[in-house]
C-alpha cells in the first residue's frame, strides 16, 4: 500500500495478475472474488478504500463491490486483532 493508507494501490505485479485474472473470464466481472482475496492478501482487510480501488479496476460502481464483500463472510471489513 502506499504511504497515504487512504489511497491503497496495487504494485505493477499484482495490477498484472489482476488483468491475467480478468482475462480468464468472459466479463472480466468474473475475476471480482480473486482480486478482493488479492486485496485482502495485499492490505490485511477489504475497507471501503479498498472496495472503491478495486471498483475502479472493474469498471463496476463501489456499491456493487460492497454488496459482495458483505455477502461474503471469507472477506474481512476490519483489521483483524
Amino acid at each position: 500500500m502506499t504511504a497515504d493508507a487512504k489511497r491503497p494501490q496495487f504494485t505493477a505485479k499484482q495490477l498484472e495478475e489482476v488483468r491475467r485474472l480478468q482475462s480468464l473470464y468472459p466479463d472480466k466481472r468474473g475475476a471480482l472474488l480473486p482480486v478482493l482475496h488479492l486485496a485482502q492478501d495485499t492490505f490485511g482487510y477489504v475497507s471501503l478504500e479498498v472496495e472503491v480501488y478495486v471498483a475502479g479496476l472493474f469498471g463496476l460502481t463501489p456499491a456493487h463491490v460492497h454488496e459482495v464483500v458483505t455477502f461474503y463472510t471469507m472477506f474481512f471489513q476490519q483489521p483483524k486483532g
